[in-house]
């Protein structure tokens, strides 16, 4: 063939950089993943900020949205990481605001929810400029901003609107009466169920949830409806625990944070044959008998403990 058409060989790499490559990954496989590792990297994700100053601000931020809002507020309740003691270096969604406001419909969120928010945004733009509100998206469901403090490491905040139940019973009789693919809008209404769970374990498994959703958070997903919710993760992370504790005799104690994160890797790498039910453990707020039939026969199935209805996988 003509010389000119033949494409040039390929670099060659000198074979110092081929060995320094071969050596660091091996020096890679032979750390040993102790608690002393994972507890320095813990603290590592909770450097750089004062978290009870944190939670301070977004209470005053909570005040601040009930003295200036336009709704007939029943309740404003702080939830996500800052209300379940789970706060770690940005960035994520830091904290979930849920505001429980009187008169609003049961059903049909789609048709009402964006026209509120559209007409909050620019509310709250204004009544929070002394915290520096800033990036207000409406999504589907809730609404997005971020509070600057001057630096890279703005709080991202989710803040959802929640009609006020008569009671549990109630909640759930309108989970059941709406479409499946409306379900979703039900999650704010347990944001103090979700804060209750969580915000009970003990700081060893805060810590391990922490660790988790960071690692969760530097994942390659196929997707973004791929990607675990932080919900998802927490609940993961306190199921392969109470796995652990179910071995012979065992109270969790004896088992090492490196157990528990062998454990939980362990539960996502077959993650797509799981099954979760937490009401045969009684673990759940519902019995089996709650659980919307056809999810049982989804797979995988993991379901939330607060809600019969809802599959998270």
């Amino acid at each position: 063939p003509d010389a000119v058409s033949v494409p040039p060989p390929p670099p060659r790499v000198p074979k110092a950089l081929r060995e320094d490559h071969f050596f660091a990954n091996e020096a890679i496989q032979k750390i040993e993943l102790t608690d002393e590792v994972f507890n320095d990297l813990s603290s590592r994700l909770m450097q750089g900020a004062n978290y009870q100053a944190i939670v301070q601000r977004l209470l005053s931020v909570c005040r601040q949205i009930e003295k200036a809002s336009f709704l007939a507020l029943d309740e404003v309740v702080l939830g996500g990481a800052a209300g379940k003691g789970l706060l770690a270096t940005p960035p994520g969604p830091q904290a979930e605001i849920v505001l429980f406001v009187r008169q609003l419909p049961f059903r049909n969120f789609p048709q009402w929810l964006p026209h509120i928010f559209d007409t909050l945004a620019p509310v709250l733009e204004q009544q929070l400029a002394d915290q520096r509100a800033n990036k207000f998206k409406v999504e589907k469901d809730h609404l997005r901003f971020q509070l600057g403090d001057g630096s890279d490491k703005d709080l991202i905040l989710h803040l959802y609107l929640c009609p006020v139940f008569k009671s549990r019973e109630h909640l759930l009789e309108c989970i059941r009466a709406s479409p499946p693919a409306e379900r979703l809008y039900f999650y704010p209404a347990m944001v103090k169920e979700r804060n209750d769970l969580v915000g009970r374990q003990s700081q060893q498994m805060k810590a391990l949830i922490r660790l988790m959703t960071w690692w969760a958070s530097k994942q390659t997903w196929s997707s973004n409806l791929a990607a675990p919710s932080n919900w998802l993760v927490e609940l993961i992370v306190i199921h392969a625990c109470q796995q652990l504790q179910q071995v012979e005799g065992a109270d969790g104690q004896c088992f090492s944070l490196a157990d528990k994160v062998v454990r939980v890797l362990e539960v996502f790498a077959n993650f797509e044959s799981i099954k979760v039910l937490w009401a045969d453990t009684g673990a759940a707020l519902y019995t089996l008998q709650d659980i919307w039939r056809p999810l049982l026969s989804h797979e995988p199935l993991f379901m939330d403990p607060l809600n019969p209805y809802c599959n998270l996988v």
